[in-house]
């Protein structure tokens, strides 16, 4: 086919007009060139050996019956003068339309511009497809010009279609601006590994695949032989097993024995109001290992919060978060929060990927659930004191309340809020005395 033609096709919204005569070889020429996977309706008789589409009587009824059916190309073979302005409106919405009239294609056009007030039929891209080759027609000059001979079943061109103009290159980008504070370009990385590679700790982010169970949250807890269930020294009611993890299958359980249970209970009744729930060695709530234990018969006092099994540990690095991070000059601190300005890492030298994801990874303070690590605080650092030696407390595991169970490890909430609004919770352990446990939590 032409290049005027394979050029209507794929960019056109058209109609195509043809006088009747020699309608089907011209349209097996044309219908060549298109999608193979359109939808095509004819109206009246199919005569090509193309695949065809469902096949409806002539008649208006019958184009609008197609048209219901939202064909992506409409065939006409004998057009009715009536149909000219409903087959230029299904043109003007999207659909390919190829119809034959017994008139010419001036007056074609000329009792559409009649019957079709105010739709603007110079809005369709048309085609007129004549015994002789194929017209366009201009609406500025009021001209049929003929662009492509009809010979032999194929088309030829007689006037190749214009390439449209270039796009105008892209703006020059303005030159990359450093604040002032950001010092003399110098490489930054070096400065931010002196600084932070003495900080990186461990942290280990909960699993929940399948495979043995290593822990849970929620659900029954194990209790020591003849034990009751826990309660709340406020309200009496049962306390709710926010989570317990087995200590022989942890990544790492100093400073406690590698054998037994650590759980954490809470009080999660609403008619208690003790005046300092959120605070350490707070009598609504529990945390202790427990050396051993079965479970308990009872079922859980809060159904909100389902059991949800550990089956595993993913290691991850984790530093400090601003709270406790040593100070820092203004092109230290700005790399927290520029790692994505273009004009920074140039200035810094950061351009690499690996490069940028070292020093992003020093900024990165774990904020989900997750053994071991630094806390991330939902308000300012603030560790509990060992009743015994007075010593800050360790953080041994962090809770998250923020009930984002979707995320990836390490940003994950596992169990859903149930302290009050989103923040962190903290079970912390004396590194001296591991039988001193609290635990206490934030919200923001």
């Amino acid at each position: 086919m032409s290049a005027f033609l394979q050029r209507a096709f794929a960019n056109w919204d058209c109609i195509y007009i043809c006088q009747m005569k020699d309608f089907w070889p011209r349209m097996q020429a044309v219908l060549t060139f298109q999608n193979p996977d359109e939808y095509t309706i004819t109206i009246g008789e199919w005569l090509l050996e193309a695949r065809p589409g469902p096949q409806l009587p002539a008649g208006e009824s019958s184009v609008r019956a197609a048209l219901r059916q939202d064909p992506d190309c409409l065939l006409v073979a004998q057009a009715e003068g009536d149909q000219g302005p409903l087959l230029l409106q299904a043109a003007l919405t999207g659909h390919r339309v190829v119809a034959g009239f017994a008139l010419t294609p001036r007056q074609v056009l000329q009792k559409l511009l009649e019957e079709q007030e105010g739709l603007g039929f110079t809005q369709a891209r048309s085609l007129f497809f004549e015994p002789d080759g194929l017209w366009i027609y201009s609406p500025e000059k009021d001209i049929f010009e003929r662009v492509s001979a009809f010979e032999e079943g194929t088309f030829r061109d007689l006037i190749l279609p214009a390439e449209p103009p270039p796009p105008p290159p892209p703006p020059a980008p303005e030159p990359l601006q450093a604040p002032a504070e950001w010092g003399p370009a110098s490489p930054l990385l070096p400065e931010l590994e002196a600084i932070f590679t003495p900080l990186a700790r461990p942290c280990y982010a909960p699993l929940f695949n399948d495979g043995p169970r290593a822990g849970q949250f929620g659900g029954r807890p194990r209790l020591a032989p003849s034990e009751e269930w826990p309660r709340c020294g406020a309200c009496q009611e049962r306390l709710h097993l926010v989570c317990e993890l087995d200590l022989a299958q942890l990544p790492e359980s100093r400073p406690f024995p590698a054998s037994g249970w650590l759980q954490l209970f809470y009080c999660t009744s609403d008619h208690c109001d003790h005046p300092q729930a959120w605070g350490p060695f707070s009598h609504n709530a529990l945390a202790r290992r427990l050396p051993e234990g079965e479970p308990a018969l009872l079922a859980p006092p809060n159904s909100a919060h389902p059991q949800r099994n550990i089956t595993g540990w993913q290691a991850l690095l984790d530093y400090p978060g601003w709270e406790e991070r040593p100070p820092l000059n203004d092109r230290q601190r700005t790399a927290s929060y520029n790692l994505e300005e273009p004009a920074f890492l140039e200035h810094f030298g950061l351009t690499q990927p690996a490069n940028r994801e070292r020093a992003a990874a020093y900024f990165r303070n774990y904020p989900g659930d997750k053994l071991l690590g630094w806390p991330a605080w939902t308000q300012s650092a603030d560790y509990p004191r060992c009743p015994q030696c007075a010593r800050p407390m360790s953080m041994f595991f962090q809770i998250n309340n923020d009930g984002q169970d979707s995320q990836e490890p390490g940003y994950t909430s596992c169990h859903g809020q149930i302290f009050a609004a989103d923040g962190n919770g903290h079970i912390f352990v004396c590194a001296i005395h591991p039988d001193q446990l609290t635990f206490s939590w934030a919200c923001g």
